[in-house]
């Protein structure tokens, strides 16, 4: 069991699009104020996709462990997303991932640019390549269509899921049953259980 994502991509991309506030100057001109912090910034042959928000990386140490990633950015009213999904008894050495048009796997990537809603274009092939360091991701894409192909460099906010047995007392957070099913993935705040030491540090 995890926890669910709700919400699509479309209001994310209509409030970064429409949020910003406007400030009155001494010549009676409206003026953007400053927009967020530079996050995630995608560079693609096109130009430059960019958000205020980090990546995030949820870790699920289910019956079959997997873990993903999110990335986004920004661009001339579009969006470009990376999806990918990971083996996280491995994901010390990095993450590498083969680019599909179809669904998600460990090992597999899903890269493709919005438009108001509509996917206008999306990887079909291609590999990734991705470090985590110190709280940020950097890598690249070397995708097909090559127009799609990227590097990146994020902030990056990581959660890591386990079964509620594994947890002590002490580190169960509040909002958790402690009556509840004992294989039910609850969330590691503290990193304590081994299987999340790992990604404490991300």
């Amino acid at each position: 069991m995890t926890m669910a994502r709700s919400g699509g991509w479309l209001p994310l991309v209509v409030c970064v699009l429409a949020c910003q506030t406007r400030e009155p100057d001494p010549s009676g001109q409206a003026q953007l104020a400053p927009g967020p912090p530079r996050q995630t910034v995608i560079q693609t042959t096109s130009g430059e996709y960019v958000s205020g928000l980090p990546g995030t990386m949820d870790v699920y140490w289910d019956t079959e462990p997997r873990g993903t990633l999110m990335l986004s950015g920004f661009r001339e009213r579009k969006m470009l997303s990376i999806a990918l999904q990971f083996d996280p008894t491995s994901a010390s050495e990095g993450l590498i991932a083969a680019a599909s048009a179809g669904g998600l796997a460990n090992g597999v990537a899903n890269i493709g640019v919005q438009s108001e809603s509509k996917m206008i274009a999306q990887a079909n092939a291609g590999l990734v390549t991705l470090q985590v360091d110190d709280k940020r991701i950097a890598g690249e894409g070397e995708l097909s269509p090559e127009a799609l192909s990227f590097t990146v460099d994020a902030a990056l906010v990581v959660s890591c899921w386990v079964p509620r047995s594994t947890l002590t007392p002490d580190a169960m957070p509040l909002t958790v049953d402690a009556q509840g099913d004992t294989n039910a993935l609850v969330q590691d705040t503290q990193f304590s259980t081994p299987k999340c030491q790992t990604f404490r540090d991300w």
